[in-house]
């Protein structure tokens, strides 16, 4: 959809312009047409597995159609959505197990998301040095040193976090009997 929607500045963009839909290889009745299924499917298969997934897939797919007509235009929420993103996909893939996620693994899957985020601003600036204005508006509000302090700040909180969840033991089990009504939550969404 993100592609649809961005075709005439894809078309511009020196990498870009050779994706499917903007290079005219893909139609964009067929492209959207797929897209829909896609997203219907999904929703979908995701009410066979778990309320939680379900719940977890739609607000996905609600924070994509916002990123892909408001939010990208937006600095720094671009950004923030993109790591909103890999985050609730994170917890889609526990819930789905039921698994435990340790706040340490939490925090470090947030700040990589963060540093993958802010690279790839940082690249296409870099690109695109000459033209920021024609392929993505947002560019212009990042400058050179504001992307360098990001960069900085998530790859020092990146192998923080994880040195941090790598050398902590943490277990779940429930203490005592009130903790145990509340079992139907999956392990995801405690930490006790």
């Amino acid at each position: 959809m993100n592609d649809i929607v961005d075709i005439e500045s894809d078309k511009k963009h020196p990498f870009k312009k050779k994706r499917p839909i903007a290079s005219g290889e893909l139609p964009v009745p067929t492209a959207v047409f797929y897209a829909v299924a896609g997203m219907v499917l999904v929703i979908f298969l995701s009410l066979s597995l778990n309320p939680f997934f379900f719940y977890l897939v739609l607000t996905y797919i609600a924070l994509q159609i916002l990123y892909t007509l408001k939010l990208k235009h937006i600095p720094i929420l671009d950004v923030l959505t993109i790591a909103a993103g890999f985050i609730i996909r994170v917890y889609a893939g526990a819930v789905v197990v039921n698994l435990h996620m340790n706040v340490w693994f939490l925090l470090t899957v947030l700040s990589a998301s963060l540093f993958l985020a802010i690279g790839k601003r940082q690249s296409e600036r870099t690109l695109l040095e000459g033209q920021l204005g024609e392929t993505r508006k947002t560019l212009q509000h990042y400058s050179k040193r504001l992307l360098d302090i990001y960069t900085g700040m998530f790859a020092n909180t990146t192998w923080l976090t994880y040195a941090l969840y790598a050398y902590q033991r943490d277990e779940f089990s429930p203490i005592d009997s009130v903790f145990r009504n509340i079992v139907f939550l999956p392990k995801t969404f405690t930490n006790f």
